[in-house]
């Protein structure tokens, strides 16, 4: 029997890649869209690439950073820190690629910003092939973070 916490899944996560695509065509600005990426609950940061599949390009790249932060500041304007729980559920090493530049801009404010602050990240529903890439990339990844980042 494993000593590891229990952590549920957001409800959202749980929707189908078909009924993200259904409420999506049923939004009518990119901000909207936005607002669906990430958002805060409590202490809780919820980020859905899914719906970045859809908005997520050079032109909205902004916007989206500006809504992780704003999520974020909302936690700690009453919490010392926050969890994060990430859906990566369709990411493929095409979409890693496409976006290479706003992932680095996206750590590197986010280390920037807020170092310390990220008690954990679950990260849910990952392709086989993040978790190839993780291991692998991980090794780069300094001790104290690797340790606050799981796989679930």
């Amino acid at each position: 029997m494993s000593n590891r916490a229990i952590v549920p899944i957001p409800e959202l996560f749980d929707q189908s890649t078909s009924e993200v695509a259904v409420k999506v065509a049923t939004i009518v600005s990119v901000n909207d869209i936005i607002g669906l990426i990430c958002r805060a609950e409590g202490n809780v940061l919820i980020a859905d690439y899914r719906y970045f599949k859809y908005a997520g390009s050079s032109s909205s790249y902004a916007a989206v950073i500006a809504q992780v932060i704003k999520s974020i500041d909302q936690i700690l304007e009453t919490y010392p820190h926050f969890v994060a729980h990430m859906c990566i559920k369709t990411l493929t090493v095409s979409d890693i690629d496409k976006h290479m530049e706003f992932i680095k801009t996206f750590c590197s404010t986010l280390k920037t910003r807020y170092q310390d602050k990220m008690s954990k990240c679950y990260v849910y529903k990952a392709p086989f092939i993040f978790s190839q890439i993780y291991g692998i990339v991980s090794c780069f990844i300094d001790k104290d973070t690797r340790a606050k980042v799981e796989l679930v």
